[in-house]
């Protein structure tokens, strides 16, 4: 190893010795080699293919010729960002250069930075290929590369990436006269195929993965909770108000993940608001998904990885490539699969530090998901040999009890009761005292409105998430729209005063007009503001849950606003709650500018 080398690993992330992959890869690689690795995330498995590219760069230095020395291809703009971080601290002392080009940024921007050549280039698969395609003078600048490295290959084929890796490989100079590194943390039959297309024959083979060793899902602690859909906020809250203020009070990292990018971007806003009277400060409360740009998702990123306390709430954006050393708990909430549920759960207990899991359900979710994860050891909270491990969410109040047919225990909605935190999500989203500072959390008239259009893009999304996994969980239409309703206006809950309003051409799309418990925008409104809309009642066919319904004054999108008329009332029978009394909808209201419409508090 170069001695400029040796002094970036030092004084760039202090390293003073090599980790296991790192020890294992580094000689044969830095010989020039064809590689096969295998590694985990979070064992130093960057530094370890980055180190001897570099140093082949800095002797080469193909940049010099206005040509591309060195190709990185990860899965995830994520995983790429932090590549080009470690790349330029390695890279600085040597002059070798770093740029990356990823989905989401502009691509004539990256074409200009590109028009020079450079050192390294990180990139992900599908900008690749567009620069491949469009980017005059491109092509020519791949010709003098003489290194190739696949990063998370198994993660690149999970995600649908091999026809793109393909078409990238009839672009580059062959095998025989570049060095190719690939890295994957499992070796599925796929990512061998790919190795064969990629790499010279016979190619080192190193690992570091124990293949004896039991892979986290089987050894993680994880337990399981249903709670009816008005008791999931309530539930959520006293499960994050014990692990951070009494199983893990010092030093926690946790992880909630939801469906959408609007359910985890609303409950970031609820928690910021609320967790801090019982302590927790706002400023650890952090949100990672689609709806934030990629500048935003690194800062979040950035600022997770290097607190001592901190709460990420996440869609799925966040589990793919970035490493997050020290999570102390993943909480999941909703439906999920299989693969994504294991992969989630990775992002806890890495490199021999203890971790958790978490899994919040609805009682319909929790029928379905039960059969997909059978297998995995995701207790009841009540079994005795999961309240025996310290941090158990059966010490967090949650009144549960014994499931009824399934394998996990009903948390009652007891939210009521001290601690129960429904009086600080109430608070947060200006419920209590109407905003005038009564409660433990002061909510302005624009934090209300923000908090407002957070719920109605929130809601708006859970309806189009669950609109397609219906089926799944056996809701109708009716069914989906009561659990939609008491999970955000039902009593005790989130609480919302009325169920927000959606635009027409939303409802038109999914197909939902005039299923009972929806609330639309007033007809002509062209997509304004304003309005109560009618909201259907409950009666027939109603299902689960609270039907929503009309009522009360509908907010709308910017300005306009006007009274709606009547009507609400409980959706009619189902799996969580009956009642026949339905009600009429009706009103009208003036439109105002702007688009969607949303709930008033």
């Amino acid at each position: 190893m170069m001695a400029k080398t040796a002094d970036a690993l030092q004084s760039g992330f202090g390293y003073t010795s090599a980790t296991a992959i790192q020890a294992a890869a580094l000689p044969e690689a830095l010989e020039g080699k064809d590689m096969i690795a295998q590694a985990r995330t979070g064992t130093g498995k960057t530094i370890a293919f980055l180190i001897p590219v570099v140093q082949r760069e800095s002797t080469r230095r193909a940049a010099s010729a206005g040509g591309i020395g060195v190709l990185v291809i990860s899965p995830t703009r994520e995983l790429a960002e932090q590549i080009r971080r470690e790349a330029e601290v390695i890279g600085g002392p040597h002059g070798v250069s770093t740029v990356v080009v990823m989905g989401g940024t502009n691509m004539k921007a990256e074409a200009r930075r590109l028009a020079g050549g450079c050192g390294i280039l990180v990139a992900t698969p599908g900008r690749l290929l567009d620069h491949i395609e469009n980017t005059r003078g491109f092509q020519e600048s791949l010709r003098h590369m003489h290194s190739f490295v696949l990063d998370e290959c198994d993660r690149l084929l999970d995600m649908g990436f091999r026809p793109e890796i393909r078409k990238i490989s009839r672009h580059i100079p062959a095998p025989a006269t570049r060095q190719t590194l690939l890295f994957s943390a499992t070796m599925p039959a796929g990512v061998k195929e790919v190795a064969a297309e990629v790499l010279r024959p016979s190619p080192v083979m190193v690992s570091t993965v124990d293949p004896h060793a039991a892979p986290t899902h089987e050894i993680v602690a994880q337990e399981g909770v249903v709670a009816p859909p008005c008791a999931i906020a309530p539930t959520i809250w006293r499960i994050l108000a014990h692990h951070t203020t009494v199983a893990e009070p010092t030093s926690f990292k946790v992880i909630a993940f939801f469906p959408t990018a609007r359910m985890a971007q609303f409950f970031a806003a609820i928690f910021r608001a609320a967790l801090p009277a019982i302590g927790v400060a706002p400023s650890i409360i952090l949100d990672v998904h689609s709806r934030k740009s990629q500048a935003q998702r690194m800062r979040a990123a950035d600022t997770f990885k290097s607190a001592p306390k901190a709460i990420l709430f996440s869609s799925d954006v966040s589990a793919r490539g970035m490493d997050f050393p020290d999570v102390t708990m993943v909480m999941q909430v909703g439906l999920t699969d299989r693969e994504q549920y294991i992969h989630r759960l990775g992002r806890t207990a890495r490199a021999g530090k203890a971790g958790r899991g978490c899994l919040v359900l609805l009682p319909d979710e929790a029928a379905h998901m039960a059969g997909m994860l059978r297998g995995l050891p995701i207790r009841s909270p009540l079994d005795p040999a999961s309240t025996a491990i310290p941090g158990s969410i059966a010490d967090a109040g949650l009144h549960l009890a014994p499931a009824r047919g399934g394998p996990w225990p009903m948390a009652h909605a007891d939210a009521s009761g001290p601690g129960a935190g429904a009086e600080h999500i109430a608070a947060a989203i200006g419920m209590v005292g109407g905003g005038t500072g009564a409660g433990p959390v002061r909510a302005s008239a624009s934090d209300r409105d923000s908090m407002a259009s957070l719920a109605a893009m929130a809601y708006s999304s859970w309806i189009g998430y669950y609109k397609g996994a219906a089926r799944k969980v056996g809701w109708s239409p009716a069914q989906m729209v009561a659990v939609a309703n008491d999970w955000f206006a039902g009593a005790g809950g989130l609480g919302l005063r009325e169920v927000p309003i959606l635009q027409r051409r939303t409802v038109g799309k999914m197909g939902l007009r005039g299923v009972p418990g929806i609330r639309e925008e007033a007809k002509g409104s062209g997509g304004g503001g304003g309005g109560g809309g009618g909201g259907g009642g409950g009666g027939g066919g109603g299902g689960g849950g609270r039907g929503g319904g009309g009522g009360g004054r509908g907010g709308g999108g910017r300005g306009g606003g006007g009274r709606g008329g009547g009507g609400g009332g409980r959706g009619g029978g189902g799996r969580f709650g009956g009642g026949g009394r339905g009600g009429g909808g009706g009103g009208g209201g003036a439109g105002g500018a702007g688009g969607g419409s949303s709930a008033r508090w």
